[in-house]
């Protein structure tokens, strides 16, 4: 713990100010935009399978930008894109609910096609966050930096849930209108936007610099298949690792209304408690990864995610699937650290934002299958065995991680 404080009392400047960044975004967008979006679209009259086609379109998006996206990366600074995509993503969001001004299939277009942007925009944000966080950090400091980001994160997120749960209510109150209409969750999505538009501003402020790097060989790919298998491994590695993840993400809070009859402040509260569980366990990161490595820790993390998912589809429950979230979150604060410092680790810094971009590739991919999908699966069989899906898919996803990237990153770790 002395040798962890003194580690974090060393960080630099410029360290400081990108977690901030990462803070606030996280409050704003992963708190307050994808709290209410999927519950601005119940007040439009869309059900789970039109607002599974919005999420995997979204994510889509988000795996198809990824990967170009990363490859561009040697062309521009690493922040460039970084601000543009903060900046675009504000707009966007602040323009979503002009698909109110729309009919018929009019609308449904617009948003779809704008939710998709919006995901596009950020996911730019997060190809480059990862590698501009190492740029900025020295290797004895890593672990620490990004176990503390991650925990900054969990905390924004906690917050904005908290506060995005509260926020319709509010509106509704001040205009006059109820909380089962679309007004004041979309006075709720603009005040997101103005909250992403002031990240992208202090972005610009934050100072580059450039950490010294440790010689290392590097993780190369499938059998030493350079860039293509290393994109191929990853992809395929990352997606299955993250399908718990993600289907909670997507569809938990619309779980929670249509079947358990929970409100947007219950709901608001619970996922908010669930990122604040997370930064805890963030914190913890670098005493497991010392005892287990990187890649053993993101593979039991990932397992005991998937278990945890299981209260959630056999107990119909708002006090067991509350208790299954809870506990999934507190091994995503975990996994999340893990695996970031794991995949920027074990490969060459000119390749990191490859490496990066096919995880968040990926997540898109997850988000795509299990949006889509997914939705059209709850319709016909029902939540419970969609869930249980899930959670095998990321056994499967474990069981591959740990044969291939832990096995060959053993010497690096």
């Amino acid at each position: 713990m002395v040798q962890y404080l003194a580690a974090v009392r060393r960080f630099n400047q410029p360290t400081v100010h990108f977690v901030l960044v990462c803070m606030l975004h996280s409050f704003a967008f992963n708190g307050i935009y994808t709290l209410l979006v999927n519950l601005y679209l119940l007040r439009l009259g869309y059900g789970p399978a039109v607002i599974g086609v919005f999420n995997g379109v979204a994510n889509v998006a988000a795996a198809a930008s990824a990967l170009p996206a990363a490859l561009l990366a040697g062309r521009w600074h690493l922040k460039t894109p970084m601000v543009s995509g903060l900046s675009c993503s504000a707009l966007l969001i602040a323009i979503l609910p002009v698909g109110e001004l729309l009919a018929g299939p009019a609308q449904i277009g617009w948003l779809i096609a704008v939710g998709a942007l919006v995901s596009l925009a950020v996911s730019v944000w997060f190809v480059y966050g990862n590698p501009f966080m190492m740029t900025l950090v020295g290797e004895r400091q890593r672990s620490q930096a990004f176990s503390i980001r991650w925990a900054l994160l969990a905390l924004g997120g906690f917050a904005g849930n908290l506060v995005g749960g509260w926020l319709p209510p509010m509106y509704a109150a001040i205009t006059g209108s109820s909380v089962g209409s679309p007004d004041p969750f979309r006075y709720a999505l603009w005040t997101s936007a103005a909250l992403v538009a002031i990240v992208s501003i202090w972005m610009t402020r934050v100072s580059a610099q450039r950490a010294p790097e440790a010689a290392g060989q590097g993780l190369t790919g499938i059998g030493g298949a350079g860039a293509a298998g290393l994109v191929a491994l990853v992809l395929f590695t990352s997606l299955l690792l993250q399908v718990t993840f993600t289907s909670t993400k997507i569809f938990f809070n619309v779980y929670m209304e249509t079947n358990l009859g929970a409100d947007t402040v219950l709901i608001g509260s619970l996922i908010g408690a669930g990122w604040l569980i997370a930064a805890p366990a963030s914190l913890v990161t670098p005493f497991v990864t010392a005892k287990l490595g990187h890649g053993r820790t993101v593979a039991f993390a990932a397992m005991i995610g998937s278990f945890m998912l299981l209260p959630v589809a056999l107990i119909p429950r708002i006090a067991a699937a509350g208790a299954g979230f809870l506990s999934m979150s507190f091994t995503i604060g975990i996994f999340w650290p893990a695996y970031q410092v794991f995949s920027m680790s074990v490969v060459r810094p000119d390749r990191r934002p490859l490496v990066y971009g096919s995880i968040v590739g990926a997540g898109g991919l997850a988000g795509t299958l299990l949006g889509a999908g997914g939705g059209y699966l709850i319709a016909a069989a029902g939540f419970r065995e969609f869930f249980l899906l899930s959670s095998a898919l990321t056994l499967v996803g474990v069981g591959v991680f740990w044969l291939t990237m832990v096995k060959q990153a053993q010497r690096t770790e």
